[in-house]
């Protein structure tokens, strides 16, 4: 009769252990390195956004850095699991619409960058030189 209950025991773990680990990798992008276009290592986003007056030094993002620390889940920050193209507005999860950056309170911003950096705790994600280098 003990061994039937380990047995049982044993099966229970391994079952609650397969049903767990499919649960984490279904919430995660099945997208992997090897299948993405990684895109440039960093972006320039004055030209990216064709920003005319310059009134901060300009961002290069780190898109390579965050690739790897997102671990390419692209979809936090595209509308897309593969990347690229539209981005995602942060606090809608619709599609980022930016018309003009002009200001501190342009659409990049308090659509874009300040969300994110307030989700992942990034030290100083609101100070303009954490990102304007």
């Amino acid at each position: 009769m003990k061994k039937l209950i380990l047995v049982l025991f044993i099966f229970c773990t391994f079952v609650y252990a397969g049903i767990t680990a499919s649960d984490a990798t279904d919430n995660k992008s099945t997208t992997s390195p090897e299948n993405l276009d990684l895109g440039p290592k960093e972006i320039d986003l004055t030209k990216s956004f064709d920003v005319k007056n310059i009134t901060q030094k300009k961002v290069i993002f780190p898109h390579r850095f965050l690739q790897e620390a997102l671990e390419y889940q692209c979809e936090q920050c595209h509308m897309s699991k593969k990347g690229g193209g539209a981005l995602k507005n942060q606090n809608t999860g619709k599609e980022l619409k930016i018309s003009s950056i002009e200001g501190v309170a342009n659409p990049l911003h308090t659509d874009f960058c300040w969300p994110c950096h307030t989700k992942m705790n990034v030290p100083q994600g609101r100070v303009c030189s954490k990102c304007h280098k």
